[in-house]
């Protein structure tokens, strides 16, 4: 069994590589920290032993293990909280099936999350333990499916970042998949840039680019912000990086 887990904060050197590594974002507070939103785990059973129901006790099992509490129960979805030393709530729902599981935010109280326009861009922030918590309770429900952990994700990007998969060339437009001409004329401006830049695309016809870092995580960023958790990334600098 391969698990495939998405750690979406990683060391900003396998991020960018050093001869192209921009400015990191500021955000005017070190306590804060772009959100690990939506945090996915994604697992490849080849003995079909995996069901719902497992996943759902897995979730359960690892969420009170820290000290989450169920709030709620349904088929696909638990809803979890918990407060850290009586001041800081945080409420995530987890969505899952028999392959995967993912934590999304909710609200909470007293851990600084906002989003904040900076540099004319919308971008989503929180205290940066928060990003910790929500690791630990992801670790947790993994290694309660008995899995170990073979590849992390940023939000679907591997780390190490992917390489060149000879899809097609960075300029052909009419080769990227999904996009409608929004899409299309986006995927353009940034791939007639040059230096740091990532495209990420969905099956629905969402999309997100960026030619800052971190460029990978913010394209899949802006792309799921309306591709349902099912953005994977196109374009990485100079090279397409896609696979069908």
């Amino acid at each position: 069994m391969r698990l495939f887990v998405n750690v979406i904060v990683i060391a900003l050197s396998l991020i960018a590589p050093a001869a192209v590594q921009a400015d990191p974002i500021k955000l005017g507070d070190s306590r804060l920290a772009l959100i690990d939103d939506p945090m996915r785990v994604e697992f490849v059973d080849e003995t079909g032993k995996l069901t719902v129901e497992g996943m759902q006790r897995a979730i359960a099992i690892g969420a009170t293990a820290k000290n989450w509490r169920i709030l709620k129960e349904t088929d696909g979805r638990v809803e979890l909280t918990t407060t850290v030393r009586n001041r800081h709530r945080v409420h995530v729902e987890v969505l899952f099936d028999a392959k995967n599981f993912e934590i999304r935010y909710l609200d909470s109280d007293d851990v600084l999350y906002a989003e904040k326009k900076i540099d004319r861009e919308s971008l989503r922030v929180i205290h940066h333990n928060y990003n910790v918590w929500i690791r630990d309770l992801t670790t947790a429900m993994a290694n309660n499916v008995r899995a170990t952990s073979s590849t992390r994700t940023i939000a679907g990007v591997p780390d190490p970042l992917p390489k060149p998969s000879n899809f097609a060339t960075a300029d052909n437009v009419d080769a990227v998949p999904y996009l409608k001409n929004k899409g299309r004329e986006a995927y353009k401006k940034i791939a007639d840039r040059s230096g740091p830049r990532a495209f990420a695309i969905a099956p629905n016809g969402a999309f997100g680019g960026a030619t800052r870092d971190p460029r990978a995580r913010l394209a899949m960023e802006r792309c799921n912000r309306s591709g349902q958790g099912k953005c994977k990334l196109y374009l990485l600098d100079d090279a397409v990086v896609w696979t069908e």
